[in-house]
This record gives C-alpha cells, structure tokens and sequence, in this order.
C-alpha cells in the first residue's frame, strides 16, 4: 500500500485530490441527470475472493447485485443498507471513496454509482429500472 500522502509537504496533492473528488461528484452527477445507464463491460474477471450475488449491473471491475456494490473479483462488497443515503448527502461519497484507493478504476467505480443510483432509491429498495 503506497505510503499516505503528506498534505504539508506536498500541497499540490491536495489540489489533485480536491480536483478528483470535484470530477467524481460531477460525473456522477452528469450520469443521473440524463436517466441511463453506463454500457456494460464483457471483460472477464477472475473470482479470488466471495462468489458475486445476482449481479444486475456489470462494469469492468464493479458490479451493481442484489447485495449491493461488489468488485468483480470477490474481493470487496458493500451491502447496500450501507449504500442508503444519509444526512451525510448523496452516495457521491462512495465514488470518492472508492475512487481514493490507488487499485479501483475509478471511472468503473463511478459508472457503478450511476448505476447503483438508478436501480435502488434512496433508501436501498429496488427501484424495478433494469439495465436495457
């Protein structure tokens, strides 16, 4: 894991980050307004970790299932009871999460909210909007 990053010593990083975190929100966001959703991926990927719940949604490293947001890989799930928006604001904040870790793509993992968006509501119940 790289080492963290030292904000004092290194003040364009903060800049760099401010700027992915402000292109997160914004793409998320963009995916929203126009109601579709993010082509789906036909990549393979091998399973090292937990066999995938149903999977609704498929992008090239994340997919939108019946569990909620899961790598492709087995390797990272989030239930989607944790996906609820709160008073913390959007699930904007998931794709930044998701998007500060140095092994996620972030673009994938920001087609996954958009996707994730559109299949549950607010509160994670389905909203019956499937993929075409």
């Amino acid at each position: 894991m790289p080492d963290p990053i030292n904000l004092e010593a290194q003040p364009e990083a903060l800049t760099e980050h401010a700027e992915m975190l402000a292109d997160v929100a914004a793409a998320v966001a963009r995916g929203l307004a126009i109601g579709r959703f993010p082509p789906e991926a036909s990549n393979r990927v091998t399973c090292t970790g937990h066999a995938l719940h149903p999977v609704i949604w498929c992008g090239r490293q994340w997919a939108v299932t019946e569990y909620g947001l899961e790598a492709r890989d087995g390797r990272y799930a989030v239930e989607i009871r944790q996906l609820r928006v709160t008073e913390r604001g959007d699930r904007a904040h998931w794709a930044k999460h998701l998007a500060a870790k140095p092994w996620v793509d972030k673009a994938d993992a920001i087609c996954a909210i958009v996707a994730l968006n559109l299949v549950y509501d607010e509160q994670g119940t389905p909203t019956g909007v499937e993929p075409e």
